[in-house]
C-alpha cells in the first residue's frame, strides 16, 4: 500500500488494467414493468396532433321511451344525451449536466469501453417513463375540494380516473371533477368508477380472499384483461389463492411475463405500484423537479381520516351515542369516523379504454434539445430530454381500482 511519501500506485493497480465488458453498463436504478409492457402492446396509445385539449365526446345517457299502450299520446321533450371532457397536454422533462471536457477529451477513444454521454441520455429516457408510469396511479389536479396534493402539472391518472366524486381513492383524495366534467349531476354516474375498500370495518387493511376479488373484478362493466398489484399485494394474493388450491400462473407471451391468471385477467406484480413498503432502491428514484428531496406520495400508500362529510355524502346517517351506522354501499369503507390505512392497492384494467396521448411531432416526444451552454463554464452544457402528453379515460367504469389488502 503506497505511503505519503511513496510511489503513486501498487505494482498491481500500476501493471494490470480492471476487466471492463465493452459496450455494456448495468441498470441498478429504474426498471422494466409489466404496466408498461402491457400497455405499449395495447391500443392506448394515441397521438395528439394539436388543438387547445383534448376533447371527449361522451353519451352519458339513455334515449327517452319505454313500453307504451297502442295509440298511447307521448310528450316529446329533446333530452342532451351527448356531452365531452376535456384534458390539457402536459409537459415533462429530465436533464443531466455534461461535463464535455470529460465527454470529449477523457471518455473517448479505444480505451472508453462505456460511453458516458450515451449512458446519460438513456437514463434520462428510462427516467422518464418511469416517473410517467409512478404518475399513472396519482392525479393532475389542483388542490381543494376533496383534494389535498396540487399535481396540476401531472398527467390525469388512475386515483383521479377511478373515483365516483364521493369515496376516497388510494390516496385519500375524492375527485368531484373528471376532464373538467362534475360528477354525480346530471351526468349521474357515468363518469364514475366508485374505489372499493377490502380491509376490516375498524380501518384495517385484511388478508384478499378470492370471492371479494371475484366481486371487486365483475364490478366494471365487462371483464378487464389487466390487474396490477405491488410485490406485497401479489404475495397476499398468492398465498390465498395457494391454500383455496386456485392458483396458476400464466405467461403473457404479448409482453413475456408471468402472473397469477384469474378469470379472463392476469394479474401481474409491478415495482411501480404504490405500497405501503415501496422497494427502497425504486422509491428514492421519484424526486420533485429541483432533484432534492422525495416526491411525498409517489409510490407509497399512507392512511386518511374518513370525514363527516364523506359518509353523509354516501347516505349514513349519524344516531345519537351509537355514532354512525355500517356503510351500506358498495364501496366497503368502515362506518364511522376511522382512519383508514389503505395497505396494498389492486388495480383492474381494461388497457384498450385508456388513452396515452403523445404530442405528435418530433420536438415534443421524446425530444434531446440542443445543449444549453453554461454561461460561467465552457466545458460545461445542460442535456434536456422532453415529453409533451396526457394519459386518462374516456370510460372510466370499465376499471377498477381497490385497497385495503393486508400483505
Amino acid at each position: 500500500m503506497p505511503t505519503p511519501f511513496g510511489p503513486l500506485f501498487p505494482e498491481v493497480s500500476a501493471t494490470t488494467l480492471n476487466e471492463l465488458i465493452d459496450g455494456y453498463i448495468y441498470q441498478n436504478s429504474y426498471v422494466g414493468t409489466p404496466f408498461q409492457r402491457y400497455f405499449r402492446a395495447s391500443g392506448a396509445y394515441d397521438p395528439f396532433s394539436g388543438g387547445a385539449g383534448m376533447q371527449v365526446p361522451q353519451l352519458y345517457q339513455g334515449a327517452p321511451g319505454g313500453a307504451m299502450f297502442p295509440g298511447e299520446d307521448v310528450t316529446i321533450v329533446q333530452q342532451q344525451m351527448i356531452t365531452a371532457s376535456v384534458f390539457q397536454p402536459k409537459s415533462y422533462g429530465k436533464y443531466v449536466l455534461v461535463n464535455e471536457f470529460v465527454t470529449e477529451v477523457q471518455n473517448k477513444g479505444p480505451e472508453a469501453r462505456v460511453g458516458i454521454l450515451e449512458a446519460y441520455l438513456n437514463q434520462l429516457m428510462e427516467g422518464i417513463d418511469f416517473q410517467l408510469e409512478g404518475d399513472m396511479f396519482r392525479h393532475g389536479q389542483a388542490s381543494g375540494n376533496g383534494v389535498s396534493d396540487n399535481r396540476l402539472a401531472s398527467i390525469n391518472g388512475m386515483s383521479e380516473a377511478m373515483n365516483d366524486g364521493i369515496t376516497p381513492s388510494w390516496d385519500g383524495n375524492v375527485f368531484p371533477t373528471y376532464g373538467s366534467q362534475p360528477r354525480n349531476g346530471s351526468l349521474d354516474g357515468s363518469i364514475n368508477s366508485t374505489p372499493i375498500w377490502l380491509g376490516d370495518q375498524n380501518g384495517n387493511p385484511a388478508p384478499p380472499n378470492y370471492q371479494t376479488l371475484l366481486k371487486t373484478y365483475l364490478t366494471p362493466i365487462g371483464r378487464p384483461t389487466f390487474g396490477c398489484t405491488s410485490y406485497i399485494g401479489y404475495s397476499a394474493i398468492s398465498a390465498t389463492f395457494q391454500r383455496q388450491q386456485r392458483y396458476e400462473t400464466r405467461d403473457d407471451h404479448n409482453i413475456n411475463w408471468s402472473g397469477i391468471k384469474f378469470e379472463d385477467s392476469t394479474i401481474f406484480e409491478d415495482d411501480i405500484v404504490p405500497s405501503s413498503s415501496p422497494k427502497p432502491s425504486i422509491a428514492k428514484l421519484f424526486t420533485t423537479v429541483n432533484g432534492t428531496a422525495p416526491a411525498p406520495g409517489a409510490i407509497q400508500t399512507g392512511q386518511y381520516l374518513l370525514t363527516a362529510a364523506m359518509l353523509a355524502n354516501q347516505g349514513i346517517s349519524q344516531l345519537p351515542s351509537l355514532g354512525f351506522s355500517s356503510n351500506p354501499t358498495k364501496n366497503g369503507l368502515p362506518g364511522g369516523l376511522n382512519q383508514v390505512v389503505v395497505g396494498e392497492p389492486l388495480f383492474w384494467l381494461n388497457p384498450d379504454g385508456w388513452k396515452y396521448r403523445e404530442a405528435d411531432g418530433a420536438p415534443v416526444n421524446y425530444y434531446f434539445m440542443d445543449p444549453a451552454r453554461w454561461p460561467e463554464n465552457p466545458w460545461l452544457y445542460v442535456q434536456w430530454l422532453r415529453h409533451v402528453l396526457n394519459f386518462y379515460n374516456p370510460t372510466p367504469r370499465q376499471d377498477q381500482q381497490c385497497y385495503g389488502i393486508l400483505g
